[in-house]
């Protein structure tokens, strides 16, 4: 009877490893997909590249016009600088600020922007790709 159940124990082992393998395949899978949505979107539109150049500077945190502008002036930071050239023509916090607010409220190239307050740098923002689960607890209609 021992050697019968060591034997199920060693096959569901077996088929635990065979099921993460395939889950993990399938992450990478989604992940690879949402990749080239994104450079497909980034292509069409400067400011899809600007949401997504933001998303991935900050992440789930929030940040300020003045801060991604500030990013985007060290050397290493070249992808968010062009994006925001790009969108806005020059690395200019107000005129950073403005274009980011025109997405609060809505869905735009799979990102959401929301507005978080204020403080000394300016208005404070947050993005999230649409479908995580950072986004808002009930979104703007």
């Amino acid at each position: 009877m021992l050697m019968r159940s060591r034997q199920f124990q060693e096959e569901d082992e077996v088929g635990s490893r065979d099921l993460a393998r395939l889950v993990l395949a399938e992450l990478r899978d989604i992940s690879a997909r949402l990749e080239r949505i994104e450079r497909a979107a980034e292509a069409v539109s400067p400011d899809a590249a600007l949401l997504a150049a933001i998303s991935r500077e900050v992440g789930a945190a929030s940040f300020s016009a003045a801060d991604l502008i500030r990013a985007a002036q060290k050397p290493h930071r070249v992808a968010l600088a062009e994006a925001i050239h790009a969108a806005i023509g020059q690395l200019d916090a107000r005129r950073l600020g403005r274009r980011v607010a025109r997405f609060q409220g809505s869905e735009s190239w799979g990102f959401g922007v929301e507005h978080q307050g204020k403080d000394r740098a300016g208005a404070i923002w947050r993005i999230w790709r649409i479908g995580d689960s950072r986004g808002p607890k009930s979104r703007p209609a």
